[in-house]
């Protein structure tokens, strides 16, 4: 045998010869084939000398594919904490299909591949893939979704989404914080608006605290009236998509970040016993109070008065007796809403107004 030819038919069509295979071939791979069609084939063993040729017997398969998705819908990407991205892909079925997730690399401007995962029933109509990433996630990425049916081809790209990044800047001179962020990009139904929601210690917001339109990228917080609480105020922004023409909408949620107001301190020089200003206590605003202390000691060094609670001042006495009038000095240790420790040394003037 010299070699073999094989021919196909597609839909009773005339046969073509479709490839070759030298004297020991036994096999051969047909690709690019159509859906829902018939394929007929047959072999020619071709001779080495004057033999004649010899063929095979025919052969016909119905090319079918199992039911498969005929779309990829990206429905969300939203940041779960400083490490991880989640993404969340719609599909309208299919059975053994896997689902690619990609992200965008600007430096080599390609999408690369994250994990795949495989779809199973009890998914329901949705999949999750989280992306871990090595450092803290601190701008927007570009993400997107790839089916792959059963037979391992590649056949579709779903939208691509951009998560928000969300960054925040105090500016205490005016008491506000500066938080913008990127617009949520990909959604078929475009956002319908953003929810800002603030954080102050540690307490989770139930609503938001803003309702912004969609074209808002920035908005300037006023904290003035929260002056006599913490300074420290964490953000976060959920994107909230219109209608889509899949019928539903989905959210996606930046990361929190946080904004510190520098404290607001001041100290008294003096006090009078028996005057108007009779106790010695600092005033102060976004303060940690949690962690406040303040001492008072003689000109000798001798500590004569503590406390631990900032609603509390010195009024002058040391065991229930008026101390002699002079110079006190004082320690005053406290911590801004980020946690920093500040520490404030001093003195003040003790008068005794009913000597």
């Amino acid at each position: 045998v010299l070699g073999y030819e094989i021919y196909a038919n597609e839909n009773n069509g005339q046969y073509q010869l479709v490839g070759t295979r030298g004297p020991n071939g036994t096999s051969f791979k047909h690709g690019n084939l159509n859906i829902d069609s018939n394929y007929c084939y047959f072999v020619k063993a071709i001779s080495n000398g004057t033999q004649k040729p010899s063929f095979s017997n025919f052969t016909c398969v119905d090319i079918v594919y199992p039911d498969r998705p005929d779309f990829a819908y990206l429905s969300s990407v939203s940041i779960l904490d400083d490490r991880a991205v989640e993404m969340t892909a719609f599909h309208s079925g299919g059975v053994n299909m896997k689902y690619k997730f990609e992200k965008y690399d600007p430096n080599f401007e390609q999408f690369f591949e994250i994990a795949t995962v495989t779809y199973l029933p009890l998914m329901g109509d949705e999949v999750y893939m989280v992306d871990q990433q090595n450092a803290p996630v601190n701008r927007a990425f570009q993400y997107r979704v790839s089916l792959i049916d059963s037979c391992n081809v590649e056949y579709i790209s779903s939208n691509i989404s951009r998560n928000i990044d969300l960054n925040a800047v105090s500016n205490s001179d005016v008491k506000s914080n500066a938080i913008f962020w990127n617009k949520y990009t990909g959604w078929d139904g475009n956002v319908s608006h953003y929810n800002l929601y603030r954080v102050q210690r540690g307490d989770e917001p139930i609503t938001p605290f803003q309702i912004l339109p969609a074209w808002t990228t920035s908005y300037e917080d006023n904290v003035a009236p929260f002056i006599d609480e913490f300074g420290e105020f964490c953000y976060y922004i959920e994107a909230v998509e219109n209608l889509n023409s899949l019928g539903f909408s989905k959210s996606s949620w930046s990361r929190e970040r946080c904004a510190s107001q520098d404290p607001i301190f001041w100290i008294p020089n003096a006090i009078v016993y028996g005057g108007v200003n009779q106790i010695f206590q600092p005033v102060g605003g976004f303060l940690n109070i949690e962690n406040y202390s303040m001492n008072i000691f003689n000109r000798w060094g001798q500590e004569i008065w503590t406390t631990d609670d900032f609603e509390v001042g010195w009024d002058g006495t040391y065991k229930g007796n008026v101390v002699p009038q002079g110079v006190y000095f004082y320690y005053i240790r406290y911590q801004g809403g980020d946690g920093t420790v500040f520490e404030q040394r001093g003195d003040v003037y003790f008068i005794n107004d009913e000597k």
